[in-house]
């Protein structure tokens, strides 16, 4: 299958004075959230302005965001047919992957298929030490914010030292 490079996802991207990781920030997973647009619209401009401000402002690495629903953003719904955020398990990227007609999957795996290609291509390009992956959600839950990290200890101690 073609791999599907929509540039039009990319929210922004910043790259380093310095080697480092590619750090990856997902916003609107749900299209209904645009805060965690707004909010790396807003890290960009802080980057550029440090930029300006501090000539011994060193950034290491390429930090990039992109809107991972893009569909469901331009209908401002969570999603169209399934929650896009419960679908990034590994047997349904292999399935995703192994589709030969993009067309023929639904609206969300299309948006998978299209981050997961932007992704390795980045990959690609940059050949980073590290990946970094953040998901910038709201919440309208009344238990507040929470994270749920991976099983590795640097993701363990960030989570810890959230004090959410």
């Amino acid at each position: 299958m073609n791999k599907v490079v929509n540039k039009n996802r990319i929210i922004g991207e910043r790259v380093g004075n310095k080697p480092g990781p590619l750090m990856i920030v997902f916003a609107q997973i749900h299209g209904n959230e645009p805060a965690g647009y707004k909010a790396v619209e807003e890290l960009f401009k802080a980057i550029d302005l440090e930029y300006v401000k501090n000539d011994n402002f060193e950034f290491c690495g390429r930090i990039i965001a992109l809107q991972g629903n893009m569909k469901a953003a331009k209908a401002n719904v969570r999603y169209l047919k399934k929650d896009l955020n419960r679908s990034w398990l590994p047997k349904e990227i292999d399935r995703i992957r192994k589709t030969k007609v993009v067309e023929s999957l639904d609206p969300e795996d299309q948006e998978i298929k299209e981050n997961l290609d932007l992704i390795e291509a980045y990959i690609d390009l940059c050949k980073p030490p590290r990946v970094v992956v953040l998901d910038l959600q709201t919440t309208t839950a009344h238990g507040g914010i929470f994270t749920i990290p991976s099983q590795n200890p640097e993701a363990r101690s960030i989570a810890l030292t959230m004090h959410a």
